[in-house]
């Protein structure tokens, strides 16, 4: 990890969150520890919450659109129910000097536990050699972005009134698709690969936290 870290230096980041009048008090715990892992790093960040906005593309579009605007060089997507370590937040940001599209995986609010992850065998994948594999999707909730996709992406997109349409669900193969797993094949059909690292470990907040990483749950298959 020492190796990726040492790449830091010259990132900035935007962390966007989507998120409606009330933020859990994890997900706020874990946002003031990055924070202050940040600014104790010295790299630039700039923080972006998006609310009153029921319709959960139209508020991804909107940090999208900040973002674009900004001298970041990565866009962090953050769901407002997810529970995270600074530790995992810095490995991810330090991965995407590696890899243009690095995620972590979550579980649904469920039991047993079930994870927000596209329909995809990870027992036949490898890791590369940063310990990541190589996926379709997964949950947009907690996922780092350079600034040359989301620029790439923009470029392509439908342009509406309020900016490129970068975030929207749609139809494949006559099902409904949501804005997650339509985003991560639009970054797969501009030629980037969708990266996961398994090791980060979340929580997602409801009645409780659900946590785990997904790493825990392929050692048990």
């Amino acid at each position: 990890m020492s190796a990726i870290e040492c790449n830091l230096q010259g990132i900035s980041v935007m962390i966007g969150i989507p998120c409606g009048p009330d933020l859990p008090w994890q997900t706020v715990q874990s946002l003031v520890e990055t924070v202050m892992e940040l600014k104790d790093r010295g790299i630039p960040f700039e923080l972006k919450l998006v609310s009153g906005c029921s319709i959960v593309q139209k508020a991804r579009n909107k940090v999208a659109h900040e973002f674009l605007a900004s001298r970041m060089s990565r866009l962090f997507m953050i769901d407002s129910d997810m529970q995270w370590s600074s530790k995992d937040f810095v490995r991810l940001l330090a991965l995407s000097t590696k890899m243009s599209v690095v995620c972590g995986a979550y579980r649904a609010k469920m039991d047993p536990p079930t994870f927000m992850l596209g329909e995809q065998d990870l027992s036949s994948l490898e890791t590369n050699e940063y310990g990541c594999l190589p996926i379709n999707g997964v949950g947009l909730g907690f996922t780092v972005v350079s600034d040359t996709v989301i620029g790439t992406l923009a470029y392509h997109a439908q342009q509406l009134d309020d900016g490129p349409y970068i975030f929207r669900c749609d139809v494949h193969n006559g099902a409904f698709r949501g804005e997650d797993m339509a985003f991560f094949a639009d970054v797969r059909e501009i030629g980037h690969q969708v990266w996961l690292d398994p090791s980060v470990c979340l929580g997602h907040v409801g009645t409780k936290t659900y946590t785990g990483s997904i790493m825990d749950a392929m050692v048990k298959l």
